[in-house]
């Protein structure tokens, strides 16, 4: 998702006040809204939740450390070597044990299972069951 889409999904519909009078004698143009500059700063004024939400948004939809992912099975995105697959570290005491697409293995017998970076999964689209 890019920047442009993450900010409006972040400032969600917004709706413009009751616009001022059309001036007369615009003949084929009569249908147009026309707004103060007032009205229109201040339905450009972003929200403050919704520049939270936005700098959340964006936090999320970069790339981490693999030393920085969840220990407790939670499925990520994972990428190593221009590969991305959802993988997951299982919690286990004797060992750092990593799936990572169709494989898995102890980090200590297998160092290339492990992915080098880590995003959370995007949300699911609006409406997906």
């Amino acid at each position: 998702m890019d920047l442009s889409a993450m900010w409006a999904k972040a400032q969600g519909e917004r709706e413009l006040p009751e616009p001022a009078a059309s001036p007369n004698g615009l003949g084929a143009w009569a249908h147009l809204k026309f707004y103060t500059a007032y009205q229109m700063r201040a339905a450009m004024t972003p929200d403050p939740a919704a520049l939270q939400r936005f700098a959340e948004a964006v936090l999320a939809a970069q790339w981490r450390p693999i030393e920085a992912a969840p220990q407790d099975g939670t499925e990520i995105l994972g990428w190593r070597r221009g590969r991305v697959a959802t993988a997951f570290r299982t919690p286990r005491p004797d060992c750092e044990m990593w799936s990572f697409g169709d494989e898995s293995g102890a980090f200590e017998h297998w160092p290339e299972v492990r992915p080098t970076h880590w995003m959370p999964h995007p949300p699911a689209p609006s409406g997906a069951m």
